[in-house]
């Protein structure tokens, strides 16, 4: 079956674009939250550029982007002391990613695109920038338990605070 034709609407409104971040955002870490990266926004200014995708003109998912005048160039909403950066997209539709950049490749203007999550096959590809680690907090609620599921000791925290 042949893929259907990847079309493009650029969206600047602050409101669409927080709907947008809303609707596609997998909200995995603090940069996939739109409060975090719209804290940066607020006091930059930059111009808003989400680029969506649309496929039989439905919205399959967008590269929630910015123009910075400044610098003369393109960068992910947040700018550039974000991580986790990634172009939204439906499950089923990961296909289409690769779509994205060559879309905006061909805009014209410079585009700095950094730290991008690699979850799906394309972005895999992509060259390695650096490395990143990732301490999960969901089962920790205390020192205690950091030490005995990561050190496999225990440590006497009101004992420490004391000495």
């Amino acid at each position: 079956m042949e893929k259907i034709k990847l079309e493009i609407k650029i969206i600047s409104d602050i409101q669409e674009a927080q709907m947008l971040w809303e609707k596609f955002s997998p909200k995995q870490t603090i940069y996939d939250q739109w409060e975090f990266r719209a804290l940066f926004h607020k006091y930059h200014q930059k111009e808003i550029r989400f680029y969506v995708g649309l496929v039989d003109g439905n919205c399959i998912g967008c590269v929630p982007l910015q123009f910075d005048k400044k610098l003369g160039q393109l960068e992910f909403f947040g700018g550039s002391y974000m991580e986790d950066n990634r172009i939204f997209i439906i499950d089923g539709f990961e296909d289409y990613i690769q779509d994205f950049f060559v879309y905006l490749k061909s805009v014209g203007e410079t585009i700095k695109l950094e730290c991008i999550r690699g979850d799906d096959s394309f972005t895999k590809t992509l060259p390695f920038q650096d490395f990143k680690y990732v301490l999960p907090l969901h089962d920790l609620k205390t020192i205690e338990d950091y030490y005995q599921k990561y050190l496999k000791t225990s440590f006497n925290t009101e004992k420490a605070l004391t000495n």
